[in-house]
C-alpha cells in the first residue's frame, strides 16, 4: 500500500532524524510514502493571527496538491498534522470562507474538493497494519531490536512500573523473543516533582532474572533539566556503543530470520 506523504519543514531540518526512522519504518513495513509534488509550508499557527484566509489557503494548497493522486495523506509532524486536520475541518465548517480559499486555490490552477483524508502514522501503524502485522514484522527482521525503557512512570498508565513490567507489557503483545536489549537509565533522582505525578523508573541486576534472553544495558540516559524525559545526546551514544559492538558484551540473533513475507493489511 502506498500513501501521499506531506513531510513540512521540520522533517526536512531539525527533524530530519525523524524522517530518516520514518521512511525506513514504513519500509520494512512494506508500505510506501510518495512524497507530494511541490508542497509549502503549513504555516503552522503564526500566520492564523495574521490573516485568517491566507493562513487557510496556505494550507489547503497542500491538499488540493494532493487529491489529484486518491490517497489518504501521511502527516508524520503533530503541528503540521493539526494545521492541516484544522484547514480541513474550516473549510466544511464556514463555506465563505472554503468559497474564497477556493477561488484563490482556482486562480492557482488547483481545485479543492475535500477528499483527502488527513492520518498520522500511529494511526496507520495501529489501524492499518495492526498489532499483529508489527508483531509479524519484527519476528522477521534479523536486526538487533533495543526497547528503550521510559525513565519515569506515566500517571495512569505506567504508575509503580520497573523495567521488567515494561518489558512484560510488551511481551503481552507480541509473545517472549521479540526485544534483545532493553536500555534502562541509571542516573536515578531521589524523586520528582510532585505536580508531575511520576517516579523514576528504577533499574536493578535482577530486573530482569525472569527475562534471560534480555540483555540489560544501564546507562545514563536521562536530561538533567527535566528528568521525565531522555537526553536525546546520551541516549544516541549508548545506541551507537550497542550498534559498533563496543559494550560488554556481544548480540547474537536467537533465532534464524524467517524469509521475508509481505505484510497483511487490515484495510
Amino acid at each position: 500500500m502506498t500513501y501521499s506523504y506531506y513531510p513540512g519543514c521540520s522533517l526536512k531540518g531539525t527533524g530530519r532524524s525523524y524522517e530518516e526512522s520514518l521512511l525506513g519504518t514504513f519500509r520494512a513495513l512494506g508500505l510506501g510514502l510518495d512524497e507530494i509534488d511541490d508542497w509549502n509550508c503549513c504555516g503552522a499557527t503564526a500566520y492564523m493571527s495574521v490573516d485568517e484566509d491566507k493562513a487557510i489557503a496556505l494550507a489547503a494548497r497542500n491538499l488540493a496538491i494532493a487529491e489529484p493522486a486518491g490517497r489518504d495523506l501521511v502527516v508524520p509532524c503533530s503541528a503540521c498534522y493539526l494545521v492541516l486536520e484544522k484547514t480541513r475541518k474550516h473549510m466544511r465548517e464556514y463555506p465563505e470562507t472554503r468559497k474564497r480559499v477556493c477561488g484563490a486555490l482556482e486562480g492557482a490552477g488547483l481545485r479543492y474538493g475535500d477528499s483527502v483524508k488527513i492520518r498520522h502514522p500511529l494511526e496507520v501503524l495501529l489501524n492499518d497494519v495492526g498489532v499483529e502485522g508489527l508483531k509479524k514484522a519484527l519476528f522477521q527482521t534479523s536486526a538487533m531490536k533495543v526497547f528503550v525503557c521510559n525513565v519515569a512512570t506515566q500517571h495512569g498508565e505506567t504508575d509503580g512500573f520497573g523495567v521488567a513490567e515494561h518489558i512484560e507489557a510488551i511481551e503481552r503483545h507480541t509473545g517472549k523473543g521479540v526485544v534483545h536489549a532493553v536500555v534502562a537509565n541509571n542516573n536515578v533522582a531521589p524523586q520528582l516533582p510532585e505536580a508531575w505525578h511520576s517516579d523514576p523508573v528504577t533499574v536493578s541486576s535482577d530486573d530482569l532474572s525472569e527475562h534471560p534472553g534480555i540483555r540489560l544495558v544501564q546507562a545514563d540516559v536521562v536530561a538533567e533539566e527535566n528528568r521525565y524525559r531522555h537526553d536525546p545526546q546520551k541516549l544516541a551514544a549508548t545506541i551507537l556503543r550497542l550498534y559498533d559492538g563496543r559494550d560488554t558484551s556481544t548480540y547474537e540473533p536467537r533465532r534464524p530470520a524467517p524469509e521475508e513475507q509481505p505484510l497483511l493489511l487490515t484495510r
